[in-house]
């Protein structure tokens, strides 16, 4: 039993939008659920749970946004914003209940194996979305997308595949570290995500993530290689631009070279470029540095400057999550929660500095500024990062 709970965890980590008709939001919570059923089996059957004093900083800050979220319903048990309370709640402990599961218990003994078919899965729906755009999203909550952008795969939309698929990528590069996978594996590995990046998804913000993160490591490990990559970007750019501009992807860079100021017309750019700007502004500048609240996302904050353009957060004024969401609602405090989890990636003393360096680099840019706050990757990256280090199965 305590097996197969292990590889439900692992595979709903690799595949976190998977919906069966029980939960309505965009990432489902099969990998906390089954986290917390291990935790559970740990404690009552096997009487043992490994619990590292870095987990105090995540029950502070936990504890901390339930006193917020207390004072602001008022005693009010119900309503909308009651149950938008509950589920930020649930931001500040699902990530730290998984992390205890899989560390607690190791990885499943063929968890190479699992990823790699997860990775082509991903890959080979992609690839028939090109051609049959609705196949298996039933499965799928909230599937959203349009002609003129990218497949999704087994995501909502297009920027979240790609920000999966990059998790992939990182996941795959610890592998070959730790020489688990060869380099003809990993040179698969990074055509197949280039190409789901680029030609599937066609996410600007997924390239963008990907461009980033593809500096960062030829900087720290290949440093020679740099001028090669800055020119094949550049050439990529040149291609898309002249030749295939009908694609998302490549008009918005058009657009960003051309005349930035027209991106403030599209919600995503303002969703994901304003969003920690505001976060920090709000968060730390404002109300004493104590936060925003857990549920007051007001209309207050509905249009913001940056950059002397003016420009409007989102339809809502909500937040579009990311770490900087724990900066917005608690202040100050969210330092607690951010520490205990980059901790537990700087507890990974068989990992080169610079390897841990890169993986720092990686995690922030793609989880700090944006996106989804229960996506069990969030978990899954630093303890698989710590796990197979131990060699722990």
């Amino acid at each position: 039993m305590k097996g197969l709970i292990k590889i439900l965890i692992f595979v709903f980590c690799l595949f976190p939008y998977l919906n069966f008709g029980i939960f309505k939001q965009d990432t489902q919570p099969w990998a906390l659920l089954f986290s917390f059923l291990l935790l559970i089996y740990n404690l009552i059957i096997e009487k043992y749970l490994l619990i590292n004093k870095i987990y105090l900083y995540f029950l502070f800050s936990f504890f901390i946004a339930i006193v917020y979220f207390l004072f602001e319903i008022n005693g009010r048990f119900y309503g909308p914003n009651f149950i938008y309370g509950l589920n930020s709640l649930l931001y500040y402990i699902s990530a730290p209940i998984i992390i205890l599961a899989i560390t607690s218990n190791g990885l499943p003994s063929n968890y190479e194996k699992i990823i790699f078919k997860s990775f082509n899965i991903w890959f080979l729906l992609g690839l028939i979305h090109l051609f049959l755009p609705n196949f298996l999203t039933y499965l799928i909550s909230n599937h959203r997308t349009s002609f003129n952008r990218g497949v999704t795969s087994f995501a909502p939309e297009p920027v979240w595949y790609a920000r999966i698929i990059i998790c992939f990528f990182l996941l795959f590069i610890i592998l070959y570290w730790q020489n688990k996978i060869s380099k003809n594996k990993i040179i698969y590995i990074f055509i197949a995500t280039s190409f789901q990046i680029i030609f599937l998804s066609r996410s600007g913000t997924g390239f963008f993530y990907f461009t980033i993160i593809l500096f960062i490591y030829l900087l720290i490990f290949f440093k020679n290689y740099v001028p090669i990559f800055l020119f094949l970007i550049f050439m990529i750019l040149f291609v898309g631009i002249k030749y295939l501009n009908n694609l998302r992807l490549f008009s918005l860079i058009d657009i960003a070279l051309n005349n930035p100021v027209l991106l403030t017309n599209y919600g995503g750019f303002n969703m994901r470029v304003l969003n920690a700007p505001l976060a920090i502004k709000v968060g730390l500048f404002e109300n004493y540095g104590f936060g925003n609240g857990i549920i007051n996302e007001s209309n207050k904050y509905y249009t913001f400057n940056i950059f002397n353009i003016n420009a409007y957060k989102n339809d809502s004024g909500r937040l579009n999550g990311g770490f900087v969401l724990f900066i917005y609602q608690i202040g100050f405090f969210s330092f607690l929660w951010l520490y205990a989890y980059f901790k537990i990636l700087f507890n990974s003393l068989n990992l080169l500095r610079s390897q841990i360096l890169f993986l720092f680099f990686s995690l922030f840019l793609i989880f700090f500024f944006e996106g989804s706050l229960s996506n069990p990757m969030i978990a899954l990256l630093p303890c698989f990062i710590l796990k197979i280090n131990k060699n722990v199965n």
